[in-house]
């Protein structure tokens, strides 16, 4: 009888063993695994990082490009600003002198005309 035991007590501890090493296998197949997933996981990070900051220095690019043209744009609105400005001005100049020439054109006709109104008056008196 001690003999069944002990082959029992033998039979159970091999297959404590095996289950051991078997569990240990599993372990070590896990650990490499986890190493893998930990590689790959860290590479994806950096490349991660790496396209932000590519997106990052795009998006600053296309910032600056944009205030660039802002500012371009308003330097040109300015100038033709100015530019209106100035037609304006002189449009209103050439506007007042017109006036002014025709006002004193009106009154040289009328001059001329009250004179040439004595000139007719003088013949019919002769």
């Amino acid at each position: 009888k001690m003999k069944v035991l002990e082959q029992k007590q033998l039979d159970l501890k091999r297959k404590v063993q095996e289950k051991l090493a078997s569990c240990e296998k599993q372990c070590a197949i896990l650990r490499t695994e986890e190493q893998r997933l930990n590689t790959e996981l860290e590479s994806q990070k950096k490349m991660a990082i790496a396209k932000e900051e590519k997106h990052q220095t795009k998006l600053r690019e296309v910032a600056k490009d944009l205030q660039t043209s802002k500012d371009q744009y308003n330097k040109l609105w300015h100038s033709h600003e100015d530019e209106l400005k100035a037609h304006t001005a002189a449009l209103h100049d050439a506007q007042q002198m017109y006036n002014e020439k025709r006002q004193k054109g009106e009154w040289e006709e009328a001059a001329l005309q009250k004179k040439l109104q004595q000139m007719h008056g003088d013949l019919q008196a002769l």
